[in-house]
């Protein structure tokens, strides 16, 4: 359990901030820096789901949907350590559709990620990332940009509850967290 949440939401607005500034200013991509980039995003979205266990954002937040790309797979080859990062074989990237995904769903996808590969725009900047954990890898890819990424940070850093509503049904404690 988080006992005070406010350390933990200023991280991800701090958080936000920097990957948002790197964006706009960085030039050149190191393997470091994109190191970097992806601790901040997975440890982040680890945050977020502390959060939301432990009743530190409104429930309306808990179950927010959030629009993402998804790209179904492509035949039944296995894929594994050797080959994961071979996405274009996998998967149909000509075809993407729109998902809408639980907040949570999308924590657990990115903590459990088998795949967590950053895709560049023009400028040879990270623009968006493509993920989905163990048990969705022969299903689908997701893809989330960046910028919406850093949206959801932001919301989670500003929802802070205002009130607590507790009751019993069938024996189990049921908490409404608005």
């Amino acid at each position: 359990m988080i006992f005070e949440s406010y350390y933990w939401k200023n991280n991800l607005r701090r958080n936000a901030t920097s990957i948002k500034s790197r964006i706009a200013n960085q030039k050149i991509w190191r393997d470091a820096s994109l190191a970097i980039l992806e601790q901040e995003i997975i440890l982040s979205f680890y945050s977020i789901r502390k959060l939301l266990e432990s009743k530190k954002v409104t429930d309306e937040l808990k179950h927010k949907f959030i629009p993402t790309k998804c790209y179904k797979r492509l035949g039944d080859g296995n894929i594994n350590y050797y080959n994961w990062h071979d996405i274009d074989k996998h998967y149909a990237l000509q075809t993407q559709e729109s998902n809408n995904v639980k907040i949570k769903d999308i924590c657990n996808l990115i903590i459990h990620s088998y795949i967590f590969i950053f895709n560049f725009n023009d400028t040879n900047s990270p623009y968006s990332v493509f993920f989905n954990s163990d048990y969705t890898k022969n299903e689908q890819l997701y893809e989330l940009e960046l910028a919406s990424i850093i949206d959801i940070f932001l919301i989670v850093s500003e929802d802070y509850p205002q009130k607590v509503t507790s009751y019993y049904k069938d024996n189990e404690l049921i908490l409404k967290v608005e």
